[in-house]
């Protein structure tokens, strides 16, 4: 349509997979943690899912970003899982 609605609302999901490409050196209690990418797995898996609101040009999404592979090698228990929430402007280009 050539007008836009003034309020949408959806729900998402899908999965997704990142890559770890470099990795800081952190200090624990004085001690330089010493960690190389290849601690990590080379692709880690994420299922993502949530709800979104869109009103005028302004945007809001809340998720949750549940770990289906480690983060670590070696670590079974080591998967990532988050909640986010982001607002935001729509701009038409």
């Amino acid at each position: 349509p050539e007008e836009a609605d003034l309020f949408n609302l959806r729900i998402y999901a899908g999965i997704y997979g990142h890559h770890i490409t470099s990795v800081k050196h952190t200090t624990i209690s004085g001690k330089i943690v010493e960690k190389s990418t290849s601690d990590y797995q080379n692709i880690i898996f994420n299922a993502d899912f949530g709800a979104g609101v869109d009103f005028l040009f302004l945007f809001s999404d809340v998720g949750y970003q549940l770990g289906l592979s480690p983060v670590f090698q070696n670590e079974s228990g080591s998967k990532a899982n988050s909640f986010y929430a982001t607002l935001g402007v729509k701009l038409d280009l």
